[in-house]
């Protein structure tokens, strides 16, 4: 039986793919967003063009709305995680609430426990009044203490995919092959990635599960910041220029001195599909080289 799906933001990047894959399952998909960004998939969908950040104009987009399902690819604020509950109680079965790994506040590597949203002091407010990772680890408390429906909160971390609106790898990748210089505070940095496709896959799969709270999804094995600049170096055949200080425009935009990474073991151990870096990093590393290139 098709379930009713909404997916509030789902125009790009790794929300795109979890649309399709809702698709592809027979599900009927309500998208809802700002309509900013055009979109097109191979099946219909509905849209609601609402903005979240307005708290009654979302109210009363949903006044009559039910579903089964909400993933929320688009919360910044505990305010908006409230208003989301305070429209949606008794009117959902089940939400999927796409949060970070930056709601870790420390450093090194990070388990579901060491945040738990249900005993997290924090305080209301919109995206402007907190930092990004204070914003998003409230939004998840906010969640966790107001909505009577079950929720469960995707923790993940860096996303690289082809179709990267943030440029992030393709930052290294044309610094090397144009000789320019990348500063990175130490190459023992270990970072957590995941690819587009596969936190599409996580998400699916969450939403098609019966877990509750928190889960870590990322690819399983962390990478070092001198591991990935190797590999950039090897598939673009250039030499790269890095210093652990310069300019603020050469700074890397997805490391520090500090190593932070999720511990994913739960998310494997409950059989969620987790591909390791090793089977989809370099052919996505030369795939953008070559784009590069040209």
């Amino acid at each position: 039986m098709a379930r009713k799906v909404l997916v509030i933001g789902g125009t790009r990047y790794f929300g795109k793919r979890l649309v399709s894959l809702l698709l592809q399952n027979g599900d009927q998909v309500t998208l809802a967003n700002r309509g900013h960004t055009p979109f097109q998939f191979e099946k219909p969908v509905r849209h609601i063009k609402v903005d979240r950040t307005h708290d009654q104009e979302f109210k009363k987009a949903f006044a009559s709305e039910s579903f089964d399902l909400v993933f929320d690819q688009f919360c910044y604020s505990p305010n908006e995680a409230r208003s989301a509950c305070e429209t949606f109680n008794g009117r959902i079965a089940r939400y999927i609430y796409t949060s970070t790994l930056s709601i870790y506040p420390s450093v090194g590597e990070f388990h579901e426990t060491d945040v738990d949203p249900l005993r997290c002091e924090f305080s209301y407010g919109s995206k402007n009044d907190f930092s990004y990772s204070d914003a998003k680890r409230f939004a998840e408390a906010a969640f966790f203490k107001n909505a009577t429906f079950p929720v469960a909160a995707a923790r993940i971390p860096l996303v690289f995919g082809e179709d990267d609106y943030t440029g992030r790898l393709d930052f290294h990748i044309e610094r090397i092959l144009k000789g320019r210089p990348i500063v990175i505070p130490s190459l023992n940095t270990r970072i957590s990635l995941i690819h587009a496709q596969d936190a599409a896959n996580f998400l699916f799969w969450l939403g098609s599960s019966f877990f509750t709270g928190a889960l870590n999804g990322a690819a399983p094995t962390p990478i070092s910041m001198g591991e990935l600049i190797a590999l950039i170096s090897k598939l673009a055949g250039k030499t790269p220029i890095i210093q652990t200080k310069g300019l603020e425009e050469d700074e890397t935009p997805i490391a520090d001195f500090d190593s932070r990474y999720l511990n994913v073991e739960r998310a494997l151990a409950l059989g969620c599909p987790l591909r390791d870096l090793n089977e989809w990093l370099e052919p996505l590393v030369r795939q953008r080289v070559h784009a590069l290139q040209r």
